[in-house]
């Protein structure tokens, strides 16, 4: 099974993000998808939050994905908390 076929699979049981660590561009790779009770635009909030961090990414409505520099991680997650429920 493939890496994203699991982390798909996992994203549409939990709909909590699901990162991982990339070593080779010492960032972490997100993806986050929002159930029916998320009242943001992942997209555009997530797109805010990772800009500012010396991110990227991209996405829609309520899933999204973003690679965050290493070291900007934890405040990643401090910034984007709550934002899926």
């Amino acid at each position: 099974m493939s890496t994203s076929t699991i982390v798909n699979f996992v994203l549409g049981i939990s709909e909590r993000p699901v990162y991982k660590l990339e070593d080779e561009i010492k960032s972490y790779i997100i993806s986050i998808r929002g159930g029916d009770s998320c009242k943001v635009h992942l997209g555009r909030v997530v797109n805010q939050i990772s800009a500012e961090l010396g991110g990227s990414g991209g996405g829609h409505e309520k899933a999204r994905g973003a690679e965050i520099p290493r070291e900007k991680f934890n405040q990643f997650v401090n910034m984007s908390d709550g934002l899926v429920v």
